[in-house]
């Protein structure tokens, strides 16, 4: 804070906002302060989390190249959620069991509600009446692909005697990323007592079954991300491989030259629907570095009682968005957060 106390009277000649200089007398200082800031709170995630702290800085950089509404929305977010999970692995240990089953408890109420949905009543959206029954259950998510995910994510948390009933939330949702990532995450948190096989055979009749219910849709939606990690990747050159389009650049980019290509293009994605891929294409190689570096630091996770949990978001980030949801996205965080191992501390 004294460093840019220091320098913000000294950038007002400084054209890196625009042209106009007297604009640029007030907006530079205030681009260089918000850089700033997000650069200090990069700083003390860093502290205990050096990695994390790597990329949320990474990303504050890039806003001095990248100035744009969608690139400040993103990385504030980002900076703030940041301190949000330095928060969370303050947490004791009584605290972190009682956090536990807050977040099972709430997964169990999104399954009885999703089975209220099926029956056909929507109490919170359209109170007693009979509504007609959906076809993936959305939970009070409002979507039935985020529904699955959350679902899949918390089920590796609760007792076995509950998993039937967190696998039917799933199925429910008709979701096939998500019946993936319930697989793997409850397989790997069984991973020493269920042979490989027999939970390979048990995740392939569920999305046989899937398969079936679902009907010709699911080959669509696949196909459909394929185009769009292809069609956004072509559209990278040179240093965009680097340091990326910057932050928020694919809500600015990809959806405006889809629509401008026509039908042609087809479904029109807001995001990659794959964290690695979207990360890519606003953060370059830079990006995928310090998240995997993060991975290698911290995957002594995996072994935890919260792996399952992390390795049902590793799937879920191949094929979907749950990152950039705030439901989504800040379960994820509580779960990350609280499946640091203790013996980690917060030294960097």
């Amino acid at each position: 804070m004294l460093w840019l106390a220091l320098l913000l009277p000294l950038s007002t000649p400084l054209l890196l906002t625009t042209l106009n200089r007297s604009a640029a007398m007030t907006l530079t200082p205030l681009l260089l302060y918000s850089v700033g800031l997000m650069l200090l709170a990069a700083a003390w995630v860093g502290a205990s989390d050096g990695w994390l702290g790597l990329f949320v800085g990474w990303h504050a950089l890039a806003l001095l190249w990248s100035p744009t509404v969608e690139a400040f929305e993103t990385v504030e977010i980002l900076a703030l959620s940041a301190l949000g999970l330095a928060a969370v692995r303050r947490l004791p240990a009584d605290r972190r069991e009682t956090a536990r089953w807050l977040l099972i408890g709430l997964g169990i109420f999104q399954v009885l509600y999703g089975a209220l949905q099926l029956a056909g009543y929507d109490v919170l959206w359209w109170g007693i009446a009979r509504v007609r029954p959906v076809d993936g259950v959305p939970g009070t998510l409002g979507n039935r692909g985020y529904y699955g995910l959350y679902l899949a994510m918390l089920a590796p948390l609760a007792p076995g005697l509950l998993l039937p009933l967190f696998a039917a939330g799933v199925l429910g949702s008709q979701s096939f990323l998500a019946v993936l990532a319930l697989a793997g995450g409850v397989g790997w948190r069984y991973r020493a007592d269920v042979r490989p096989v027999a939970w390979a055979a048990a995740a392939g009749a569920a999305l046989a079954a899937l398969a079936v219910w679902r009907g010709p849709a699911w080959p669509a939606g696949l196909a459909a991300r394929l185009d769009i990690w292809g069609y956004a990747l072509a559209h990278m050159h040179g240093w965009d491989w680097m340091i990326g389009h910057g932050p928020g650049a694919w809500s600015a980019l990809v959806p405006a030259a889809q629509i401008a290509a026509g039908a042609a293009v087809g479904e029109t994605f807001f995001h990659a629907h794959n964290e690695w891929v979207q990360a890519l294409f606003e953060g370059g190689a830079v990006a995928l570095v310090l998240l995997g570096g993060w991975l290698w630091r911290h995957r002594a996770g995996f072994a935890g009682p919260y792996g399952g949990a992390w390795v049902a978001l590793l799937i879920g980030s191949l094929g979907h968005f749950g990152f950039r949801m705030a439901i989504t996205g800040g379960t994820a965080l509580v779960l990350i957060g609280l499946g640091r191992p203790q013996s980690e501390g917060d030294r960097p």
